[in-house]
């Protein structure tokens, strides 16, 4: 079993594999979904089945008055079973396979078990690689603090296209609303409620010199039961534009940005949230968060802002929706299937809670223990 394919796929997305070698740094971002990285190892004819799998206990302990009162002192336990694989069936051609059960223990919520079952075909038509079925999605997946935007899964498709030492993605597909973390939203029930959004994004990313790697993109959700949030209650689209950029400073170091901005637009008590139509991210990065190594010890210091209508489902486990601030956080491999995170936010809601108001502090701590097979 190779061992790039025994890296975890987490809390019930849908198994993806990525096949670009210039992915290096996603995970630091603090994914929960962006665990499994492929580095160009490949299934043979020998060995064209892989299986992989494990367990993982997570806990948020967060401290914040919000406008949704039960994100004030709440603690969040969850622990996930996970399972996938891999079965290449013809020679540019694989089938993935995942399935996991979460139970999910949270403050002022029932208790309650979900179980995922997903999988996608991916393959190679000349240079063109194409997938289709459940797969992840995530904005500047070569960048070091990328899913400012999106870190989620959808069901649908994904063309990825080299230009120069470039690449362009394009994916499309269905978003199952949940993946949005309403409980930091300004309104969790929305009338007409719809469990579906279509997504659509356009990226493309690569390198600018040899200590440079650049990403741009565009991405659009639309959705009835975005009038419940949007100016006017009659918005129904959203269109995300981001860039962003890292610099490799020396060999266990890198310092990168980016930046995100939505059209549609939020107000409350008749105040246009300007701060809620743009995200961004300030990061430093000492070592590889991604390897498997045993002992390996990666750290990342972060000022982060999470714009309400400029993220979609932002994969960093700190900051949440409508918040900014400081986010610093470790990982560290016990042993080469053990591994540890602790990350640490300190922060401030992006608006008052009332109009008039001093905008409210936000803490917040998530620690995980994980085991992989």
């Amino acid at each position: 079993m190779k061992s790039s394919l025994k890296k975890s796929l987490l809390l019930g997305l849908a198994c993806a594999f990525i096949t670009s070698s210039s992915v290096n740094a996603a995970s630091v971002a603090g994914s929960d979904y962006w665990d499994l990285l492929d580095d160009e190892e490949h299934l043979t004819k020998e060995d064209p089945f892989a299986i992989y799998g494990g367990l993982k206990y997570e806990l948020n302990k967060r401290s914040a008055p919000s406008d949704y009162p039960s994100t004030f002192h709440e603690n969040k336990h969850h622990g996930t079973a996970y399972v996938g694989f891999s079965w290449l069936f013809t020679e540019n051609w694989k089938l993935n396979g995942y399935f996991s059960a979460e139970r999910k223990w949270r403050q002022n919520h029932k208790n309650r078990t979900e179980t995922t079952a997903s999988g996608n075909v991916e393959g190679k038509i000349g240079v063109v690689k194409v997938k289709a079925g459940g797969m992840s999605v995530f904005d500047a997946l070569n960048l070091s603090d990328g899913g400012l935007v999106v870190g989620s899964g959808i069901l649908g498709g994904q063309v990825e296209v080299p230009v120069g030492g470039w690449k362009i993605l394009a994916t499309g597909g269905v978003m199952d609303v949940e993946d949005y973390d309403y409980t930091r939203m300004m309104k969790r029930s929305i009338p007409g409620y719809d469990e579906d959004s279509t997504y659509l994004s356009l990226q493309a990313y690569g390198d600018i010199g040899k200590n440079i790697s650049a990403a741009v993109g565009v991405h659009n959700i639309e959705n009835d039961w975005h009038k419940g949030i949007f100016e006017n209650n009659t918005e129904k689209s959203n269109t995300i534009w981001s860039a962003g950029v890292d610099y490799k400073i020396a060999k266990q170091w890198t310092i990168g940005g980016i930046y995100a901005m939505g059209d549609a637009k939020v107000k409350d008590f008749g105040r246009e949230l300007s701060n809620e139509k743009k995200s961004y991210s300030v990061q430093v990065t000492y070592g590889t968060p991604e390897s498997s190594e045993a002992h390996n010890t990666a750290a990342w210091l972060a000022f982060r802002q999470l714009g309400q209508t400029a993220s979609l489902a932002p994969a960093y486990r700190g900051v949440g929706f409508g918040e900014r601030g400081i986010e610093v956080g470790t990982r560290h491999n016990l042993m080469k299937n053990l591994s540890m995170e602790l990350v640490y936010f300190n922060g401030k809601k992006n608006n008052e809670l009332f109009a008039g108001s001093d905008r409210p502090k936000v803490h917040n701590w998530y620690t995980s223990l994980e085991y992989t097979f």
